[in-house]
């Protein structure tokens, strides 16, 4: 009668367990596929959508920069889904093409934010004064990026901190700048709301369906608002900000 219970006890567990791993799947694809619609209204019309809607032509870096960043954002979604239908070994072969293109975006981030600097561009951005303060914003997502990408890589073995740090390298430091672009232009407030409910999603989903919020993400929210934008303003503001950025940019 025992050896029955005990059977039947860890039956249940076992249920339980595959349901909650399904559940997370699901939701981390969702996550995955929203973080692709929001930058894909972001850029649409400064990149994705530009010949229709007329916009200034582009350098050619932007349009390296864009295509390594729709690669990564593709590749995104397309790692997520490969979880989500169980394909975990392809997942996993697929991770090495990943390192590289993180990579990528990364170099390209960085150019492209002292290209902007020096072509004088920062309207785009909202909540930046001048170029230099643009040049901050963009910098400082690339280093949450590489921050989120290489914990990401360093726990791959640890599936319920690299799910995490690779949906934060995405949600926190990706994300943000096409959100803002898209929504800034209905509402100024619009960002703000857009961007928080991103980026709160995992630890609320984390909350409501496991009771806790898993340190992936206290430790990623601390990092996330520690470079907030008044910290991002404040210091692009500052003259040894300028200085360094004209200094870079010649």
């Amino acid at each position: 009668m025992n050896y029955a219970a005990t059977a039947a006890g860890m039956e249940a567990r076992v249920r339980r367990r595959s349901t909650a791993s399904t559940r997370d799947r699901r939701f981390y694809l969702s996550m995955a596929i929203a973080s692709a619609a929001g930058i894909f209204l972001g850029f649409a019309r400064t990149f994705y959508l530009k010949t229709y809607f007329a916009t200034p032509a582009l350098p050619w870096v932007f349009h390296l920069h864009g295509a390594v960043f729709t690669a990564w954002i593709l590749f995104f979604v397309a790692q997520a889904a490969l979880i989500a239908d169980g394909r975990v070994q392809v997942h996993r072969r697929l991770g090495y093409a990943g390192a590289f293109l993180a990579g990528a975006v990364l170099v390209l981030g960085v150019t492209a934010a002292f290209w902007m600097a020096k072509a004088g561009h920062f309207h785009s951005i909202p909540f930046a004064h001048d170029p230099e303060s643009a040049c901050m914003f963009a910098l400082v997502d690339m280093l949450q990026f590489a921050v989120f990408i290489g914990a990401g890589f360093y726990f791959r073995r640890n599936r319920e901190v690299h799910q995490r740090t690779m949906l934060m390298a995405t949600v926190y430091a990706l994300l943000p700048s096409g959100l803002g672009r898209f929504a800034f232009a209905i509402h100024p407030a619009l960002p703000v709301i857009l961007i928080y409910a991103f980026v709160l999603a995992g630890p609320v989903y984390d909350l409501v369906t496991r009771r806790r919020v898993h340190r992936a993400y206290v430790l990623g929210l601390l990092f996330f608002f520690l470079l907030s934008p008044p910290v991002r303003i404040f210091f692009g503001m500052t003259p040894g900000w300028h200085k360094f950025v004209h200094w870079v940019i010649g």
